[in-house]
């Protein structure tokens, strides 16, 4: 494995054990055994840091592949999503498992049945089923296209003392949904959305939020390669719970972020009504 760099959020030499390790990494498209190995490789990394809960970007698994497949073709959608037994969910328990990890990923193409979501997901030695999952409700009209289904919760992911608020894609712009996933006291709010397709302001979309709801976002980054051409590079940043950005960064190196836990413990409380987050809702969709 090459060497990555590892940096610390702050100042604080002992950064606890409920400490959260958020790799930005290489992603290589349609390639899953190679994301898997290179996964792999990373976590086993980390858990010798004494870091018990791990962010993997966005479609580690197979990079942004859902906005490469024509419309039309459900069929190749199909091949590029996961079921609880796939080798890529396995591998992973089995590290979860056997080092005591939270790993979170970002997002997945998940299938259940005869059905395709886009999820979070948790995996966790603490929970009976081998992992837990938190399906996208707002889809595009591209995925409808593709058969993904919506989900129907709004649930953070939750293992013991983890409790993980999650936002995927254009759910970013419904604060409604992040105010009720955050009344499950979360630790913080983390977004995922395609490297291939990125909201336009981001980091001021991030920063609105984090301010509005008092509580630390987390966006992991990725590079994004196809046949070793680098495709997207997409920004890590990290904010705390007042709207300041805390950490950022994006570029062609991967880096593991280690954020202390002592960020995580102001609680939420949202600083303005419901009407104040419906104007920002609105001003942020005029700049899609």
């Amino acid at each position: 494995m090459p060497v990555i760099r590892v940096e610390i959020v702050g100042e604080a030499e002992d950064y606890g054990r409920n400490a959260v390790a958020v790799v930005h990494l290489n992603i290589y498209e349609y390639a899953k055994k190679h994301n898997l190995d290179h996964a792999k490789n990373i976590l086993l990394f980390i858990q010798e840091q004494d870091v018990r809960t791990i962010i993997l970007p966005y479609m580690q698994p197979y990079g942004p592949v859902i906005d490469e497949i024509s419309p039309n073709d459900k069929r190749t959608l199909r091949k590029y999503a996961l079921s609880v037994n796939d080798p890529y969910i396995l591998t992973l328990n089995m590290i979860a498992r056997n080092y005591g990890l939270n790993i979170v990923v970002a997002g997945i193409i998940e299938r259940a049945g005869s059905k395709i979501y886009v999820s979070s997901i948790l995996i966790s030695p603490y929970t009976q089923s081998s992992m837990i999952r938190r399906r996208k409700i707002i889809i595009r009209e591209r995925e409808k296209k593709l058969g993904i289904s919506p989900g129907k919760t709004i649930a953070p992911l939750r293992v013991r003392d983890t409790i993980i608020a999650n936002i995927l894609d254009d759910e970013f712009y419904v604060p409604e949904m992040i105010r009720l996933m955050l009344l499950e006291n979360s630790s913080f709010l983390l977004y995922g959305y395609s490297q291939s397709s990125p909201p336009k302001n981001i980091t001021n979309l991030v920063r609105t939020y984090s301010y509005v709801f008092s509580v630390p976002v987390i966006v992991p980054g990725s590079i994004i390669y196809y046949r070793n051409k680098i495709l997207h590079v997409t920004p890590t940043i990290i904010t705390d719970s007042e709207g300041n950005i805390i950490y950022k960064y994006i570029g062609e190196e991967q880096k593991i972020i280690i954020i202390p836990e002592y960020l995580f413990a102001t609680p939420y409380s949202a600083k303005v009504n419901m009407d104040t987050l419906k104007l920002i809702a609105r001003r942020y969709r005029t700049i899609l």
